[in-house]
């Protein structure tokens, strides 16, 4: 395929337009807390009776897989149902070494609706235990490194409803145990003081 340079630099220069765009848009952030605090645990939980309330109303199937790539890495993949719209998931963790010879952790996040990719992006992992170089024993989080593929449309809000439907279910989930625990607590202080 034979460019001319003007093409090549119009392409360059939207590329980094729709990253930027994606980076306004803090998807980022948004799609690392939803993918590693949510989304990575829905399989899971939507079939598991007690755990089916931790999953967004918005959410009606989730499954996951996972495959083998030619060196070994694993590639976790989860399909979800939002809002009768079938979404992939694929993340790959893969750990590196440094010339200075220090490991890393890094993550490679991809999102596909219709089988087409629509964002790719990488993150690293922040290490809270350096005991061990077995990344599976080691706790911490994951952070949003850089975006390297997004295609604007309609999924964008789709996931913001998401995490706004997430918070607000949480946060009534939350207040209703809260208020089991005060009962709880006030029937327990009747009890142990003979209070009628």
């Amino acid at each position: 395929m034979d460019m001319q340079e003007g093409e090549i630099y119009r392409i360059q220069k939207e590329a980094e337009r729709l990253k930027e765009k994606a980076r306004e848009l803090m998807l980022p952030e948004l799609f690392t807390r939803l993918y590693h605090t949510k989304i990575c645990y829905y399989p899971r939980w939507i079939s598991d009776e007690q755990r089916r309330k931790s999953v967004c109303s918005l959410i009606t199937n989730a499954t996951q897989s996972t495959e083998q790539t030619e060196h070994g890495e694993k590639i976790d993949k989860i399909k979800i149902t939002l809002k009768d719209k079938e979404y992939t998931f694929t993340f790959r963790k893969y750990n590196f070494d440094t010339p200075d010879g220090e490991m890393h952790t890094n993550g490679e996040l991809k999102l596909y609706y219709n089988d087409k990719k629509i964002l790719t992006m990488t993150m690293g992992f922040y290490y809270q235990n350096f005991d061990t170089y077995d990344s599976s024993l080691i706790n911490g989080w994951h952070f949003p490194s850089d975006v390297n593929s997004f295609v604007d449309g309609d999924w964008v809000s789709d996931f913001r409803e998401l995490a706004r439907k997430i918070r607000a279910e949480d946060e009534e989930r939350n207040q209703q145990e809260e208020r089991l625990n005060d009962v709880r607590q006030a029937k327990k202080l009747k009890e142990d003081f003979g209070i009628e």
